[in-house]
């Protein structure tokens, strides 16, 4: 595609947008980049399957890990995501331009800072330790890391250029340089698990994350996208930063979560670390799946809402929430049920599957009211609201999970703190989404 066929390009999104069957439209939104959610969970669950064969230890290592990606997604998801809520309302009034000069200045943003977090790896063992490291798991987290700060800039990367994909529509080919990249690493792990060790799995994860950044980047140079990575858009520097806040802070708190709960964790032992971090990652994908579906209802909420097209946005809004709401029910029933099976592809250790199952059966019974949760947040973040979105996604994790972990006693407090928090931010939600539908809607669109 030349320069002279993007504008072509944007006619036909644009009119997808604005005029295909709510249903149809969403699921090709929203199935691509739930995909990709679920690829990069698999993947992630798959490190965790292969350095389980090494241990306790290991394992946790891989769990204290954790934090540091989640630091690294936060940087990618505020740089993508704010320049991407930006990018759909622009492509709504058909800014071509302006909406290539905020994908430039989100992109060469976010490989800025993976580079300054690729910088920490010289201090790991002391950034490994206020994480939650204990004396036993050091070790093992410090050869793991290694590999993920240098994969840093790539991630980051990676994230960005995917949610530039998504806010034009084009998820799936976010979805095909995701999915390229997760096989490549679960492909990875047990080749090069034998002959490196926990290292191999980390190196694994370097090499996949590169090759995801190329078929992603390589989308742009080659004009597969309506947008053009320019250098000229860093005046909208602030304005990404500040509709992206609202993505640094829900990344931005799970990281610190993560980080308070290995450390509350670690009380108890190496195998409440480890099992805290396996329940956890798969608590994650359910999230990701809900946060993926959300993300597919963005940039038809932003391109609509350019055009004050408020009925549609109800509509759109009203069938993301409620089947959401039904399929992480039947979701959530499964997990209850299955949860000591599902720790046990893991690991088969008593104390492990004892701990880890109570945390997963307390999550899925409050999994009906994520999707609540998630789209407030949102759909605020869509229509160019950074502070009640910011509110929203610092809610869950800052208002709530992380007092709650300091607050309950015991052991028990730990596994059950992320429902408790899931409840509250839901009676905290409610009120936002009957704002959204009745009055947020039909204000004005303000300047991008």
């Amino acid at each position: 595609m030349t320069k002279t066929q993007r504008p072509a390009a944007s006619k036909t999104e644009y009119k997808r947008m604005m005029q295909k069957p709510i249903p149809a439209l969403l699921l090709s939104l929203a199935l691509p980049t739930m995909g990709s959610m679920l690829v990069t969970s698999i993947y992630n669950l798959a490190d965790t399957f292969f350095v389980a064969q090494l241990g306790v230890e290991a394992s946790g290592a891989v769990g204290i890990t954790f934090s540091l990606m989640a630091l690294i997604q936060a940087a990618g998801f505020t740089l993508g995501m704010g320049g991407g809520s930006l990018i759909s309302l622009r492509l709504g009034k058909r800014q071509v331009r302006e909406a290539g000069q905020i994908a430039g200045a989100s992109f060469y943003l976010s490989l800025l800072c993976g580079l300054l977090i690729a910088s920490i790896a010289f201090w790991r063992e002391p950034f490994l330790r206020l994480l939650g490291a204990s004396d036993t798991i050091l070790p093992h987290a410090v050869s793991y890391s290694l590999y993920i700060f240098i994969a840093a800039p790539f991630l980051t990367g990676s994230l960005c250029l995917s949610h530039l994909l998504r806010a034009e529509g084009k998820t799936a080919r976010a979805l095909c340089g995701i999915a390229i990249g997760g096989f490549l690493n679960i492909a990875l792990d047990p080749l090069l698990l034998r002959p490196l060790g926990i290292q191999g799995i980390a190196l694994a994860t370097l090499l996949s994350q590169a090759a995801c950044f190329a078929i992603l980047l390589s989308t742009f140079l080659t004009g597969k996208s309506t947008l053009s990575l320019r250098f000229s858009g860093f005046h909208f520097s602030g304005r990404i930063f500040l509709t992206g806040f609202p993505s640094l802070l829900r990344q931005g708190l799970a990281a610190a979560s993560a980080i308070l709960l290995n450390r509350r964790a670690s009380l108890y032992g190496d195998t409440a670390v480890t099992a805290m971090s396996i329940a956890g990652k798969i608590f994650m994908i359910v999230f990701t799946l809900m946060l993926g579906y959300g993300q597919g209802l963005q940039p038809l909420i932003g391109f609509n809402y350019a055009q004050h097209n408020t009925q549609r946005i109800r509509k759109a809004f009203h069938f993301c929430l409620w089947t959401g709401t039904a399929v992480l029910a039947l979701l959530g029933a499964l997990i209850f049920w299955q949860a000591p099976a599902l720790i046990r592809l893991f690991m088969d250790d008593a104390d492990v599957i004892r701990i880890a199952s109570l945390s997963l059966r307390a999550g899925a019974l409050t999994m009906p009211l994520l999707p609540a949760c998630t789209i407030a947040n949102l759909s605020f973040q869509s229509v160019n609201r950074p502070v009640i979105s910011s509110f929203l996604a610092g809610a869950r994790q800052g208002l709530f999970f992380l007092p709650l972990i300091l607050l309950l006693p015991e052991l028990w407090g730990v596994q059950l703190a992320q429902a408790f928090a899931d409840a509250a931010t839901f009676i905290l939600s409610v009120p936002f989404l009957v704002y959204f539908l009745r009055k947020a809607v039909d204000k004005k669109p303000s300047k991008v």
